[in-house]
């Protein structure tokens, strides 16, 4: 699932984050530690690149990579490699050197399970081999209380970070599973029109109502209150929702008629050789059923539809003016839904 490319960089954009503020963090206590212990300058240098500048690396090299999910997993490795480096110059040093263990632990269990996080154990004695080459191995237990001070913000803020990021996925993904309930309750919906297209169809109607003088009518269709049911429930909802009228739509209708939608919430019938009553029996029966749909499903508020409704008539100069007529049915219902709820 993880391993397409679109997936892995949204994958990298949401560590981005939690990695950028873990570094920060991090560096506050490694920085105390360090200057008890007197590391050597250069460790200081490095330490700020690891701090500051670690996270946007890692973050360019995941999403320039062909394989960027593949690319984000060695970096969590990379960031053991880092954090067994920096237990060494703490020199063993027993709250931070925990603390930044156990936090690069969780990271890697999360990204890649219990084998992945065996893989971050061994690049986190890979670090503390490194280091120990580079400074020595020297064990220092006891916990000053500065360096206690400083663990503080991590141990409060970064936890808070991890279950705020797991949250918002977690809200996703129910918003995910709600509109897959809503789709796998109806089949595939045959391909509508494009709205441009489907106005190509309404000229040719209107053409040939004008030369014969016959009758057809068309209906906009507009779902009611579809930005608050985004708001509540999610984007991929509103559009499950919305697909779901057009199924109903797609039903009820005749072969000869031409359905389109704007891509939006709107949904556009013309009714070919039918007069507005035979056509608003049609409406009548969607509505019902978009609203009992909506009682239904799990969840969800009540639905409903605005409908507009326009009989070519000879009076009209164009396709333009006869869909026009409709919207202003549509404005003129709206109105009306309105006027019945202030006044209930």
């Amino acid at each position: 699932m993880l391993t397409s490319r679109q997936a892995g960089i949204s994958f990298a954009k949401r560590i981005i984050g939690p990695r950028a503020l873990g570094c920060a963090l991090s560096f506050i206590y490694i920085a105390v530690v360090a200057h008890e212990q007197g590391v050597p300058t250069w460790v200081w240098g490095w330490m700020l690149l690891n701090g500051f500048a670690w996270p946007w690396l890692a973050h360019t090299l995941s999403q320039r990579a062909v394989k960027p999910y593949r690319a984000e997993l060695r970096n969590f490795l990379l960031d053991s490699v880092f954090a067994g480096g920096w237990i060494v110059v703490m020199q063993f040093n027993l709250l931070p050197s925990a603390l930044l263990l156990s936090m690069v632990t969780m990271n890697n269990v999360a990204a890649g399970g219990l084998g992945f996080m065996l893989r971050g154990l061994l690049a986190n004695a890979t670090g503390v081999l490194v280091m120990g080459a580079l400074v020595g191995l020297q064990v220092h237990w006891q916990t000053s209380a500065n360096v206690v001070i400083a663990s503080v913000p991590m141990l409060v803020i970064y936890p808070f970070s991890v279950g705020w990021t797991s949250y918002i996925l977690a809200v996703r993904l129910f918003e995910q599973r709600k509109a897959f309930d809503i789709i796998n309750s109806y089949d595939e919906n045959t391909r509508l029109h494009s709205f441009n297209r489907w106005m190509g169809e309404l000229a040719a109607d209107y053409q040939r109502c004008r030369r014969s003088n016959g009758h057809s009518t068309l209906a906009v269709i507009y779902i009611d209150n579809l930005a608050s049911l985004h708001r509540r429930h999610g984007y991929w909802v509103a559009q499950a929702v919305t697909g779901r009228l057009g199924h109903i739509i797609l039903a009820e209708a005749r072969n000869l008629d031409v359905i389109g939608s704007n891509s939006a919430d709107g949904f556009f019938v013309l009714f070919p050789t039918q007069r507005e009553r035979a056509a608003a029996q049609c409406l009548a029966r969607i509505s019902e059923q978009f609203g009992h749909f909506g009682s239904t499903a799990a969840e969800l508020p009540s639905l409903s539809i605005s409908m507009g409704v326009a009989e070519y008539n000879y009076q009209q100069h164009d396709e333009r003016d006869w869909f026009d007529a409709a919207q202003q049915a549509l404005e003129m219902a709206r109105q009306q839904r309105m006027a019945l709820a202030k006044a209930g």
